[in-house]
């Protein structure tokens, strides 16, 4: 088999003792980059300790040649830190891990998400609550991020699923492991249509230590985190913490005063998340973040240095049609609020996808296969760009994910 040397590389570092994310990311940072640490390493000369040098300079051969089938694999993926495409979100994040395997499209990880989480013993009506909440954040553009437990997590998985959604799950595992065993099925849909995330290499089984590690990514990728139905003891509120430390929105749902399962979110309410009780109000609070994201993909997009091809040695996924238009009212989408709106809509910066979009709901309401159908865009595309055009006010969504433009605005 053939080698890609960057990946090797990194295959090699991954799996270095004593070394882990946050050392990784302080050596490169000295060295620069992962052949030139390698090559230090190789004469002893990186700072690193002992043992962590010895296995730069002669890894575990077999496990490396293991490692490496499963890179070549279809929809199998390693993005590392220093890739331009490594999502932009968690790159941000405090304690970001210095590389990502994906199984599924990386592409997912630059899509707008909302991280849902919450008690791995909810009740009938919390897990009701987080299928509503993902249904209608799915069908407003947003991609629905969790860790793929059983109850809330779940739950939300199956909804962004069923909505015909991409959603991501990110494992306290290696990637070609599923835990809890009985999510096999679910994990394989999630790979299907969205994409599975570890920062652990593959055959990494299940440690309790593990999953605190894992929280930080889940809130590191979104925008914000929604928690529904937590215990005071859930690890979901570490979750939420960990977000608010990574200058993330928190949210939370309120619940019965009584309700063991509901004492984690009023906790949270209490120490300052944000109380939401619809959907709406979620996407008011992760408005401007929405806008950060947006600027940094078209920063992505614009860069003419930025490499065509994955570590895996794959052709990069297209960039969907609805990330691209993310980007396009960025600038507006951060800055716009309802005293914005009070001077009248600019439509200055809107392109002609847009423009086209906003005159076919001039006979709204529509719903979004209507739109689809009105201007030949991709049902990914109409959905984040209608998000965008909500930010801003121009469009409204009405029951039943009906959609119509704003009555001040003219086409």
């Amino acid at each position: 088999m053939a080698r890609d040397s960057a990946a090797t590389d990194w295959l090699i570092a991954i799996r270095a003792p004593q070394l882990g994310a946050r050392r990784l990311r302080a050596a490169l940072s000295k060295h620069g980059d992962i052949a030139t640490l390698r090559a230090v390493a190789r004469r002893r000369q990186s700072g690193l300790p002992e043992v962590t040098e010895s296995y730069l300079s002669q890894p575990d051969e077999a496990q490396l040649a293991a490692d490496l089938a499963w890179l070549a694999e279809s929809s199998h993926h390693l993005i590392h830190c220093k890739d331009d495409w490594f999502p932009a979100m968690l790159a941000q994040a405090k304690d970001a891990p210095a590389a990502l395997f994906v199984v599924g499209d990386p592409a997912v990880l630059w899509q707008p998400q909302i991280a849902m989480v919450g008690s791995r013993k909810a009740s009938p009506q919390g897990m009701q609550i987080a299928a509503d909440f993902a249904t209608e954040l799915c069908r407003r553009g947003f991609t629905i991020t969790s860790g793929m437990a059983v109850g809330i997590d779940a739950s939300a998985h199956r909804a962004a699923l069923a909505a015909g959604a991409a959603t991501v799950a990110v494992l306290g595992t290696g990637p070609d492991l599923y835990y809890p065993a009985q999510h096999q099925e679910l994990a394989q849909a999630i790979a299907a249509q969205g994409a599975l995330v570890s920062e652990w290499p593959p055959g990494t089984k299940a440690h309790s230590g593990h999953f605190p590690a894992r929280n930080r990514v889940i809130s590191g990728l979104a925008l914000g985190v929604l928690v529904v139905e937590a215990s005071l003891r859930s690890g979901s509120l570490i979750t939420a913490r960990q977000a608010a430390e990574q200058g993330r929105e928190v949210m939370a749902v309120p619940g019965p005063v009584y309700h063991a399962q509901s004492q984690g979110c009023h906790q949270l309410i209490r120490e300052g998340a944000k109380l939401v009780a619809n959907v709406q109000q979620v996407i008011e609070d992760v408005q401007p973040l929405a806008g950060r994201l947006a600027h940094e993909l078209q920063r992505a997009l614009d860069d003419e240095n930025t490499s065509p091809v994955l570590e895996s040695g794959q052709a990069r996924p297209q960039v969907r049609h609805s990330q691209v238009h993310l980007s396009a009212a960025a600038k507006a989408a951060a800055e716009s609020s309802t005293s914005n709106h009070a001077a009248g809509p600019d439509l200055s910066d809107l392109d002609a996808d847009y423009l086209s979009l906003l005159q076919a709901l001039g006979a709204g309401p529509l719903v979004v296969d209507d739109i689809v159908e009105a201007t030949n865009l991709t049902p990914e595309a109409v959905s984040s760009m209608l998000l965008i055009l909500e930010l801003r006010g121009l469009v409204v969504c009405h029951g039943g994910a009906n959609w119509s433009r704003h009555h001040e605005i003219v086409i």
